[in-house]
């Protein structure tokens, strides 16, 4: 018998369908806010759930650029104003090397309903994937 394992960071699941994907689409840019996406809409926290964070893959079109992230109560799209009632989770993460990938291990808890945000560091939005779970 084997064991299959998937780790997003600090979580582990048994269940590869478990792992939740969310990406930026690259079209916010600098101090503009966007939601992450999921299967091309906007992703909300399911409704009694918890979504965990684990891994963060960032990249970006320029040096010294990145994201900031936030959670709150509605989806937004490159716009100057945050989503309702956000709470800041991270401080600004940056990537030193422009059009390079980097992995970071993460610890971002969002609640049921909301909506992972992020904050663009960067004049042409950065890149970003994220790999969570669900519980």
């Amino acid at each position: 018998m084997s064991i299959r394992a998937f780790r997003t960071g600090f979580q582990t699941t048994d269940t590869g369908a478990d792992v939740i994907t969310l990406y930026s689409d690259g079209a916010c840019t600098l101090n503009q806010f966007t939601t992450m996406k999921r299967n091309g809409a906007a992703y909300q926290v399911t409704a009694g759930k918890t979504l965990y964070i684990g891994k963060l893959i960032l990249s970006a079109n320029g040096a010294n650029a990145g994201a900031q992230f936030v959670y709150g109560d509605n989806a937004v799209a490159n716009s100057a104003s945050a989503p309702t009632n956000s709470v800041t989770i991270s401080a600004p993460i940056l990537n030193a090397t422009a059009n390079v990938a980097v992995a970071y291990d993460v610890s971002f808890i969002i609640p049921a309903t909301k909506y992972m945000t992020y904050i663009a560091c960067v004049a042409s939005g950065p890149f970003l994937t994220m790999f969570g779970i669900e519980i």
